[in-house]
């Protein structure tokens, strides 16, 4: 950052660091908890999402939806709950 001379800036600034190397290594795609997410082999992602959900989703949803849906869905499959 700064005047370069031969390339070299006056002031440099250092990012990253170990700890950050370190989340990125740990990164994984089965969805564990205080890890970043990557994506596998297959360029998928297991999440498990509490809170709001706001946009578009494609692509299967499993698991309960609790609270209200809003918008259109289409290929919806009709589930008969276990009691």
């Amino acid at each position: 950052m700064g005047t370069e001379t031969n390339l070299n800036a006056v002031n440099h600034i250092i990012i990253g660091g170990k700890r950050y190397t370190d989340m990125v290594d740990a990164a994984t795609s089965a969805g564990t908890n205080n890890t970043l997410v990557k994506r596998d082999g297959a360029n998928t992602a297991t999440l498990n999402i509490i809170g709001n959900v706001t946009g578009s989703v494609t692509g299967g949803i499993s698991g309960d939806v609790t609270g209200n849906v809003t918008g259109n869905v289409t290929d919806a499959t009709e589930q008969t709950p276990q009691l």
